[in-house]
């Protein structure tokens, strides 16, 4: 009997995990999607929008109230991205997800991620977790970065 629920619970994770994956696989493909980042903390919280737009030249990413080091805030900043790069954020999220369901931590802090094409919706909630905030972290500083030289080559022409 226990071996039976057993099976049967491993068999529903993987299928769960499976079809978040196609799902998250299909918008990726799309060419056009949005993913809003919903982040809530201790002392507040915060929602950055990326909307992603696929070119021959590249992906265009609209970065939507990005956080500027030097505390300025603009509306919005746009980087074009090799699309072969948007295949490693996949990958960042489709991880991120696999962690969450078997994860134990707990915090006070909670971030919500929210991807949007136009047929379908597909939502990883941490849970509590806070698994995949750091690796996003890092993909968001690197995508700034590129930000500001892409924006320092515009104002040289």
């Amino acid at each position: 009997m226990l071996f039976s629920v057993l099976i049967l619970f491993f068999v529903f994770n993987y299928s769960f995990a499976q079809a978040g994956s196609d799902t998250l696989e299909k918008i990726f493909s799309s060419r056009s999607f949005s993913l809003l980042e919903d982040y809530a903390g201790d002392w507040g919280g915060y929602t950055h929008t990326f909307i992603f737009t696929r070119s021959d030249t590249g992906t265009i990413i609209l970065w939507q109230d990005p956080d500027f080091p030097d505390g300025e805030t603009p509306r919005e900043l746009k980087i074009l991205f090799p699309n072969d790069s948007l295949k490693k954020l996949q990958k960042l999220f489709a991880g991120c997800a696999l962690k969450i369901q078997g994860s134990k931590n707990k915090s006070t802090e909670r971030s919500r991620y929210i991807f949007k094409n136009k047929e379908m919706s597909y939502t990883i909630d941490d849970n509590f977790t806070m698994l995949c905030v750091d690796s996003f972290k890092t993909w968001k500083e690197m995508l700034f970065k590129e930000g500001l030289k892409q924006e320092k080559r515009k104002k040289k022409k």
